[in-house]
């Protein structure tokens, strides 16, 4: 199931770009493609395993990342300000990661 963009600035198109989220190895022609994966800034470091479950990796990678924002940290916080800024500025972006789609 192919996930529908997310506008998350503004109501106008032509005002705001919109964010999706794909696969990596699946790049948008019309959007600046971001690699958010394990090893990027934003990158979620807990792998899904027998006992991590995706959700309990995912659960735990959000406590870690708004901890992170409230932090600032400087390599979390300057990758969102990136993104938001290309949305302001009417840029789409596609978020990549190499995770499977949630069944």
């Amino acid at each position: 199931m192919k996930p529908k963009p997310i506008n998350l600035i503004g109501t106008k198109k032509n005002k705001s770009g919109e964010l999706t989220l794909g696969v990596k190895w699946v790049n948008k022609p019309d959007a600046v493609n971001i690699y958010i994966g394990r090893g990027s800034a934003l990158g979620n470091p807990w792998p899904i395993t027998e006992e991590d479950t995706r959700d309990k990796v995912c659960n735990r990678y959000h406590g870690y990342l708004i901890a992170a924002i409230t932090a600032r940290d400087m390599g979390i916080s300057n990758e969102i300000n990136k993104i938001v800024y290309l949305l302001k500025e009417g840029t789409n972006v596609n978020l990549q990661c190499y995770c499977s789609e949630k069944d």
